[in-house]
Formats: C-alpha cells, sequence, structure tokens
C-alpha cells in the first residue's frame, strides 16, 4: 500500500488517533502525552474528536470511520517492525523502520509533524545521501585537531549540562586541553545538544524498547566530535575523536546494515 501512495505527513494527534484506529491504544496514549497535556478523559476525547475530524478532511478516514487502506498499512508497519534506528539532531527525529526487505520506512518527526517514505536502504545514493542529509554533516577540510578525554566525573558533569553558564562553570574548574575548549564552545553553539544514533529493539506486544548500541557526535566546522565513551566503567574515561564526516557515514551505513541483517 504504501507504494501506491508514496508519502504521508501527519501531526502527532493525527498519528497518535490512527495508531489508536489500527488498536494500539496505549502506544498512542504515550504520543499524545508527550506532546499534550489534558487533565481529564473528556479533555483527551476533545483531542481525539479534533484529530479525528482532521483525518476525515485529509481523506484519511472516511465517515464510517474506515482508515484509509494505505495509511493502516503504514501504521501497522511502523508498530510491528521489531528493530528500528532512531537519528537525533538537535530537536528533529528521524526513524528508520525495518520492513523485513531491502527497503526501510523513514518517519521524519520536525515542529510536530511526521513525514513518511520508503527507501532501499542498500542502494549507497539512497542510504547515505538520506543520513547526509539529515545530519547536515559540514564539507570535508584537514583536521587539525587533536583528539582529547575527559575523565568519568567531568564527563557526568557534561552530560547534564543545558545552558553555556553551566558548560563555563565545568570549564572553570581546573586545567583542560584547548581542544576540549573549542568543543565546548561547539556544544554551546549547537543548543547544548548532542546528535546521535540508536540501535533499538521493540515489542509491540509488551510496548517495551531496548537500546543495545548509542552513538553520540557533534558536527564542528569541518568535521564530527565522535564520543567514545565505551570504556568508562572499565576506565573512567570517554574519548572525542575529530572525524571525517565520509568515516562516520560509513560506520553508520555499516552498523545500521548489520542491525537490519543486509
Amino acid at each position: 500500500m504504501i507504494q501506491e501512495k508514496k508519502t504521508f505527513s501527519l501531526s502527532t494527534e493525527e498519528l497518535s488517533v490512527a495508531m489508536m484506529l489500527c488498536g494500539y491504544e496505549q502506544a498512542a496514549a504515550d504520543a499524545l502525552k508527550n506532546t499534550r497535556e489534558w487533565k481529564s478523559d473528556e479533555q483527551l476525547q476533545e483531542i481525539i474528536g479534533e484529530a479525528e475530524l482532521l483525518l476525515r478532511r485529509r481523506g484519511y478516514q472516511n465517515e464510517k470511520g474506515e482508515m484509509d487502506h494505505g495509511l493502516e498499512s503504514l501504521i501497522h508497519l511502523l508498530m510491528r517492525a521489531e528493530k528500528k534506528v532512531r537519528c537525533v539532531h538537535g530537536k528533529t527525529v528521524m526513524l528508520l523502520h525495518n520492513m523485513g526487505s531491502r527497503k526501510v520506512l523513514v518517519q521524519k518527526c520536525e515542529d510536530g509533524v511526521h513525514s513518511f517514505y520508503d527507501i532501499d536502504l542498500t542502494k549507497k545514493e539512497q542510504g547515505e545521501k538520506t543520513i547526509q542529509d539529515f545530519y547536515q554533516f559540514p564539507a570535508e577540510q584537514p583536521i587539525e585537531m587533536e583528539p582529547f578525554m575527559m575523565s568519568s566525573e567531568i564527563f557526568q558533569s557534561f552530560s547534564v549540562a543545558k545552558t553555556a553558564e553551566q558548560i563555563n562553570e565545568l570549564l572553570s574548574k581546573g586545567e583542560h586541553p584547548p581542544a576540549m575548549q573549542v568543543f565546548m564552545k561547539e556544544f554551546v553553539e549547537s543548543g547544548c545538544f548532542l546528535n546521535n544514533l540508536s540501535l533499538i529493539k521493540s515489542d509491540y506486544i509488551t510496548d517495551e524498547n531496548e537500546m543495545p548500541e548509542i552513538h553520540l557526535f557533534l558536527p564542528s566546522t569541518s568535521f564530527i566530535w565522535y564520543i567514545d565513551y565505551t570504556e568508562v566503567d572499565t576506565q573512567g574515561s570517554v574519548y572525542f575523536y575529530p572525524t571525517e564526516a565520509s568515516s562516520l557515514i560509513k560506520m553508520i551505513m555499516t552498523r545500521m546494515k548489520m542491525w537490519f541483517g543486509y
């Protein structure tokens, strides 16, 4: 059905109601809780009614309450995909859902609007372009920055910092390498957000998610800071490596293809 109607675009409320109509009530309620607050069941029903009206006006639901077959098919694929990859760039999120074939269902959420389309991840021009366009990695230039290391204590303080004041306070404690100061400046300029990519295993029946792998990185002017925290428990250290965009994209594509079994 997705082939017939190539793309969909839905608000979070519309998507939640569509999920509810397809039988995924708990997931729909969780999605609504993350975006809209309500104080009573009556208020919740008003929100649902408004979203249903929008679905009908857009032709996604008829007067009998029957949903567009293409949208219904998409919702089931969305919810029942066992393996997913979540990409976060600032406040924009992109989810890639395994469709059990060479194609993946792409869900991009920006400003409360979810857009859907499918791509063939095994085709370089589709997979790599999707990652590059989403993260907006910089054009490569020679890397003239040194890697640096943070202790687990400093990293813990850094990981909860949300403002420039908190970062400046962290830097004021002791001496730090110039590369770390450059990174912190760029972190503040990014709005104190790290980009990340997560491998997710979902169970739609129990509504539980596992994240066996998370990658953290931050684009700089001409390269990307890649954050390796795999030894934080054993050695108490986190490493920050200046990395070429092409190398990071290659790593991301390798991990995604292995995760989806390509």
